[in-house]
């Protein structure tokens, strides 16, 4: 089977378009890249397994996969999944993956203690916590349904003002259009305006970096967290979304000791359930054998 620095593992990320999926080790990183598109269908995952490992004639130890649906779901498709491929299949919180890819990039460096919060379609968090995941057992920490607003709009979970319906994307495009923001974008399109100069933009982004942060110290407050790690699609290290969430944070998380953004590309979720994978193979409470 090799050693564990060769051992590589598939990880898996499905959304709304697809699935991506991954093939990596620890010493090298992502190996090599696959998109199914249009399904997130058990067979077409596993084909997608098949020709990874085919082209890098090496084998997997097992499949991680990223879990972004209710977590009562996961078992039954790992299972689904663990059948179709012949492999050992193990399921880990989309937060969790998040937070690993940014341990990967070396955000969390002699750190213990950390939260992450990721923007996007959903908002996804995570706690690193005495230098391990929150859950060791892959389990996600739903922050989306916190609230954030006592007369907010109404959210597919029956409450109003949850943090989805304050920060997902579709608040993110209602606010714009409430702006008169021209196409009414989101995240990386209303970060992109605010690069550009454009005053409404900034507004937007003004209220939105707000929930953001009342979020973060709900959270910080209930775990202790002391650094930041921030996921704004789309933003860099420096420039207008750092500065600006540093500026209002000084005010609304004065808890927080440091703010670290988090660049997470298009296979970073995948590579971080495979990456997560690798620090506890076959160990879950959850993994799901053949």
């Amino acid at each position: 089977m090799g050693t564990a620095s060769e051992q590589a593992w598939l990880g898996v990320d499905i959304d709304d378009d697809g699935a991506l999926v991954v093939l990596a080790d620890r010493h090298h990183g992502v190996l090599d890249v696959r998109r199914v598109l249009q399904t997130t269908g058990v067979i077409a995952i596993a084909d997608a397994c098949a020709v990874l490992v085919t082209r890098s004639r090496r084998g997997a130890v097992g499949i991680a996969v990223g879990w972004r649906q209710p977590w009562r779901a996961a078992p039954q498709f790992c299972q689904a999944l663990a059948a179709c491929t012949q492999l050992p299949v193990v399921p880990v919180g989309i937060g969790n993956c998040a937070l690993m890819a940014a341990r990967h990039q070396g955000l969390l460096r002699g750190c213990r203690d950390a939260l992450l919060l990721s923007l996007g379609a959903e908002v996804i968090a995570a706690v690193w916590l005495d230098g391990g995941l929150l859950h060791r057992d892959g389990r996600p920490l739903d922050a989306a349904h916190l609230p954030l607003q006592a007369m907010g709009e109404l959210c597919a979970c029956g409450r109003r003002g949850c943090a989805h319906t304050v920060l997902g994307a579709p608040a993110v495009q209602r606010l714009a259009a409430l702006a008169q923001l021209a196409q009414h974008g989101d995240h990386r399109d209303l970060g992109s305006r605010a690069e550009q100069g454009d005053p409404l933009a900034l507004a937007v982004m003004v209220h939105i970096a707000d929930h953001l942060l009342r979020l973060a110290a709900v959270l910080a407050g209930v775990f202790g967290s002391q650094r930041l790690i921030l996921h704004w699609p789309g933003a860099k290290a420096t420039g207008v979304i750092p500065d600006l969430i540093g500026q209002r944070a000084a005010t609304l998380l004065p808890a927080i000791s440091a703010i670290d953004i988090a660049t997470l590309g298009p296979d970073s979720y995948a590579h971080g359930a495979a990456l997560w994978a690798m620090r506890q193979p076959l160990r879950s409470a959850m993994l799901t054998r053949p």
